[in-house]
């Protein structure tokens, strides 16, 4: 597919060191609502369900539902033990059994980090959840937890190619050109007309950054705004 107004750079930076840490050293993590750990085998057949909503497949990368358990269990394996989870760092989204009586620990979501270079180059985050818990700041509240996480992860200096228009300087002044030290970033990309998913992305630390098109012959341009979210300084 082919990205319109789209410059790339190399730069200098940090990234969390590859391979990420394996699925059983991931410590589960709560926050007011929300239980935050790996999928597991067992999960299956709960997230199987969650990717055969339509409302909430039609917006995925993959355009629809799953069409079968076999599909799910390979979108599975991409991000799971013993190889899937080295260069992703995704988990599962469950609601506490606790807001909902009789019921144990509910699979809601899944989210995370499972491109380690997206359109824009950086490492990308991308979650989404099931239609029954939109609008209810369940996104905004799993965005703010993962963001600790990931920002937690030990690091590594690296060089990567990256959209110009993303680049900020370690050095105020610096010209943004290969070889230039680059403060670390992570992307959110939405299409322009999502709002929602904008303003979680917002609320999470993330600052609208590039606009661009995206498409093909004999089909229309999609439009599509990048976030980006600096790593934290350590001085600040």
């Amino acid at each position: 597919m082919a990205s319109q107004n789209l410059e790339f750079t190399t730069v200098k930076t940090t990234l969390p060191k590859i391979p990420y840490p394996s699925h059983v050293t991931r410590k589960p993590i709560h926050t007011d609502r929300l239980l935050i750990r790996p999928l597991e085998e067992s999960d299956l057949p709960a997230l199987h369900a969650l990717r055969s909503e339509d409302a909430l497949m039609r917006h995925s990368a993959q355009g629809g539902p799953d069409p079968d358990m076999e599909h799910t269990r390979m979108v599975f394996q991409k991000t799971a033990p013993p190889s899937g989870d080295a260069d992703t760092y995704s988990f599962g989204i469950f609601l506490h059994g606790s807001l909902r009586e009789g019921e144990g620990q509910k699979l809601i979501g899944i989210g995370g980090s499972h491109l380690r270079a997206d359109r824009l180059g950086w490492p990308a985050i991308g979650y989404m959840l099931s239609e029954e818990f939109w609008g209810q700041g369940f996104a905004t509240e799993f965005v703010k937890a993962f963001m600790g996480m990931w920002w937690g992860l030990e690091r590594a200096e690296t060089e990567v190619k990256v959209e110009k228009g993303t680049v900020v300087p370690v050095k105020r002044g610096d010209e943004v050109k290969d070889g230039v030290e680059a403060r670390e970033m992570i992307v959110g990309i939405t299409g322009v007309g999502n709002g929602k998913s904008q303003k979680v992305l917002e609320k999470g630390g993330f600052v609208g950054m590039k606009e661009w098109a995206e498409g093909g012959t004999g089909r229309e341009d999609t439009k599509l705004l990048g976030f980006g979210c600096l790593r934290p300084r350590s001085d600040a």
